[in-house]
């Protein structure tokens, strides 16, 4: 932890939670302001009960701490806003130079966390070991991602012809589904007529799909392209399909 931090903690108490917010705790108020802790905890309740915000927000959260004695004491860390909540009744001179002095560390702590490794080197040695095991995690399980995507995605650019289509046949084989099973499908979902090119619905106003008119054996015929876009859509709509399948048992 850097000397400013430290300096923060020993001073103020103040401490990055593991939301990340800066907070310090009832006890150091009571200590630097000169109050009993139980009537500290006793107005901080108080705030609690006429507005239950400030404990589901976090302004107030009730924790505890080992006295001299060995026992488990309640107290509460709070955080800017909270501190300044308690405070704001606490009179004399004494008090407005210790409010000036927490609010100015409050603000200087959390521009000194702006960076994240300021971040974790405020955070404790338990703390900062979850964090790091967990961005280890988070990256392994990205880096697993991207190896299953990969292949995927080679195959769907081998697809695309120069202007960016693909034939539903190509796009079959790319979701690993029979090119007449596909065709079937979409069909029954009402995208494709019977002659395999899509309803007009889906033509007019959408960059899902083309229509180009060529022949085969001297036969003029219509082909369905699909644009990324369409291939994404038909390919959400497959994904519904197997969803709804397997939720079902069948």
């Amino acid at each position: 932890m850097s000397k400013e931090l430290t300096k923060f903690e020993s001073e103020f108490g103040l401490v990055v939670n593991k939301e990340g917010k800066v907070v310090t705790n009832s006890l150091r108020v009571a200590a630097i302001y000169g109050k009993e802790h139980a009537d500290v905890l006793k107005k901080i309740r108080k705030f609690i009960g006429l507005i239950p915000d400030l404990s589901r927000h976090g302004n107030f959260s009730e924790s505890s701490y080992i006295n001299e004695q060995g026992k488990s004491q309640p107290m509460f860390e709070m955080d800017r806003q909270g501190f300044s909540m308690l405070v704001n009744k606490f009179t004399g001179d004494d008090a407005t130079v210790f409010t000036y002095k927490y609010t100015e560390a409050f603000e200087l702590m959390a521009e000194q966390l702006a960076n994240p490794a300021m971040r974790y080197l405020a955070l404790s040695e338990e703390d900062r070991a979850i964090a790091y095991f967990s961005e280890v995690k988070k990256k392994k399980e990205l880096e697993h991602q991207l190896e299953l995507s990969a292949p995927k995605i080679q195959k769907y650019d081998e697809f695309l012809d120069a202007d960016g289509y693909m034939t539903i046949g190509d796009a079959a084989k790319v979701l690993n589904i029979g090119r007449n099973k596909l065709f079937e499908f979409l069909r029954r979902i009402g995208i494709l007529m019977n002659n395999n090119t899509p309803y007009q619905k889906y033509r007019n106003g959408t960059d899902k799909f083309k229509v180009i008119h060529t022949t085969r054996n001297r036969e003029p015929i219509s082909v369905t392209l699909l644009t990324p876009k369409g291939f994404d859509y038909i390919a959400d709509k497959v994904k519904e399909k197997f969803q709804t399948f397997n939720s079902k048992g069948e």
